[in-house]
């Protein structure tokens, strides 16, 4: 609703104030004055990403409007909102206008506009923001709906725990996700972002000085990371998912970039020891149960600036600078690792197949951890974890293969070990058996 189609001014916005649901953005387009110009486009880029090999996930933001007086208040007033016991508006979305799901017409409206654009623009998956506000059996309808068109459709959503008008039992939140349960041949069902990995990683989002597992408080976070390695799985935490549907993530497009992050909550410490943090999280999501995320930019140490909240900042803020990517330089080594850890996730199903299981986790007196995946089929992947800035020492029993360490990650077989073992400060160390390793 803010930008002003017709203009050729440069103006930047994240789209979380939307006005016609159903329509695409017209100041992307090369005539905006001409409505099937915009359905062409979008069409066409979907089409060329798809040929690139990318899929296209969208992010739906129905649990407002840009504001009260919309085209729904307008065909029913007071019928398609919540309101408070004042009668004002509902604003648990802090945007003064909470949209009602629980209302047949407008879940209606979200089940019918998720389905239409998945079949009309062939889109391969939906985001849905502030998902909480959402009721379930609405978000149990758009499931059904999105998974008939396309059952490896992936859905997920942020499931915080919102201050809605609604009962907290029928909220679409972390607490009650799992209540939603998969459809025909649907891939999985609807995931929840893990706030509770991305904190226990780098520190509370909401305190730029808070330091999390890689950045110097690992004792106090270890249980939260092990949380998103189980993949949701309850490791004393007050809610937990089935089947892995977990997003787990360390930067989104909200707040601080990690870098950022890092930068803020450890300011005396050097680029290199603030790199080997950003890429001893990536090694511990790429390893995890669930879907790994994150921001782009992030495996080339993305900065805004210190900008944590550019949604309607210029493009020099969030560009996304690629010159960086020179050979040699940190932006370039850290993107070349986060490569090697895509290659291994592929390489070794182990980290992704849904009968996986997390058989043993040893916490060491040194204050590392070591990991235990079995596959169930005799394969299994050992995991060393060592948030420490000094090199600890570790045994190995048996004979295991080594696929990633603080450099180097991939589908290749590194080195073999067995015995005694030195862990690199602050780094991950990953091996899989000879059953995997064959």
């Amino acid at each position: 609703a803010t930008i002003d189609e017709s203009s050729t001014a440069p103006e930047f916005n994240w789209g979380y104030d939307p006005k016609n649901y159903n329509v695409p953005e017209g100041s992307y387009s090369t005539d905006p004055y001409n409505g099937e110009v915009r359905i062409k486009e979008f069409k066409q880029m979907v089409m060329a990403l798809h040929e690139a090999g990318i899929h296209v996930i969208m992010d739906m933001v129905y649990n407002h409007t840009y504001d009260a007086n919309s085209s729904f208040n307008k065909i029913v007033p007071y019928y398609y909102y919540r309101y408070t016991s004042t009668g004002a508006n509902s604003s648990a979305s802090g945007c003064g206008n909470d949209t009602a799901s629980e209302r047949y017409m407008f879940g209606k409206f979200m089940v019918d506009s998720t389905a239409y654009w998945t079949e009309e623009y062939k889109l391969d998956g939906l985001r849905f923001d502030l998902m909480g506000l959402h009721d379930l059996q609405t978000m149990q309808e758009v499931e059904t709906a999105v998974h008939a068109i396309n059952p490896n459709a992936i859905l997920y959503g942020e499931g915080w725990t919102m201050g809605s008008t609604i009962d907290g039992s029928d909220q679409a939140n972390q607490s009650n996700i799992s209540k939603i349960t998969p459809s025909g041949n649907a891939i999985g069902t609807i995931a929840v972002f893990n706030d509770v990995i991305r904190d226990g990683l780098k520190g509370s989002v909401f305190d730029k000085a808070s330091q999390g597992y890689i950045s110097g408080s690992s004792t106090a976070n270890q249980s939260k990371v092990i949380f998103g390695i189980k993949g949701g799985e309850s490791v004393g935490q007050s809610w937990a998912v089935t089947n892995s549907m977990v997003i787990n993530y360390m930067s989104a497009h909200d707040n601080n970039t990690l870098w950022d992050k890092l930068a803020l909550s450890n300011p005396t410490d050097t680029d290199i020891q603030r790199n080997r943090m950003n890429k001893l999280g990536a090694a511990i999501l790429m390893i995890s149960k669930g879907t790994p995320f994150w921001q782009a930019g992030e495996e080339m140490l993305r900065t805004k600036g210190g900008d944590e909240n550019s949604y309607k900042s210029s493009d020099e803020v969030n560009n996304i600078d690629w010159s960086v990517l020179q050979d040699g330089t940190m932006e370039y080594e850290t993107m070349l690792y986060y490569k090697g850890l895509i290659e291994m996730r592929k390489a070794f199903p182990i980290f992704t197949s849904p009968s996986t299981k997390v058989t043993n986790v040893e916490e060491l007196k040194s204050g590392m951890a070591i990991i235990t995946f079995d596959d169930g089929n005799g394969g299994q992947a050992l995991v060393v974890l060592n948030p420490h800035s000094t090199t600890l020492p570790y045994t190995l029993e048996g004979q295991w293969h080594l696929v990633a360490d603080a450099t180097r990650a991939g589908s290749a077989v590194l080195d073999t070990h067995t015995g005694s073992q030195n862990a690199t400060g602050i780094s991950a160390s990953v091996y899989v058996n000879d059953r995997l390793a064959k």
